[in-house]
């Protein structure tokens, strides 16, 4: 997918990662790499943005925030490796199905809530 930073690949990693990856995941087993735009990589602001952003992610550890696995710099190209999470988004979702019922939208919404609590706690 696309977004306004950057794009979203979906891949299969080839072999166990090294000892300075964040988290060491399977051959085999499919992520999602988050590539930053190639002309932001060059804007030291966003970088950093990019940079805390990993550095943030990987101290977060809850059931509704998605675990990164490490950053990847090659040249100016940047990219985090993170946990495929698979399916629709949310706008998706809902175009195909309607709006949710007032119980999954409180659960989902509380399920927003508590990812959002647990990263403003971390700082």
């Amino acid at each position: 997918g696309r977004g306004a930073t950057g794009t979203v690949w979906r891949a299969r990693q080839r072999e166990t990662a090294g000892a300075e990856a964040a988290v060491a995941g399977q051959p085999g087993e499919t992520v999602a790499i988050k590539v930053l735009k190639e002309e932001l990589a060059n804007d030291a602001d966003v970088v950093m943005r990019f940079l805390r952003e990993r550095s943030v992610l990987l101290r977060l550890t809850h059931p509704n925030i998605v675990r990164t696995r490490d950053l990847v710099v090659e040249g100016d190209l940047l990219a985090l490796v993170m946990d495929l999470v698979d399916g629709p988004d949310l706008h998706r979702y809902l175009r195909e199905n309607g709006p949710l019922t007032p119980v999954a939208a409180s659960l989902l919404t509380a399920q927003i809530a508590d990812a959002l609590a647990a990263s403003h706690a971390d700082g």
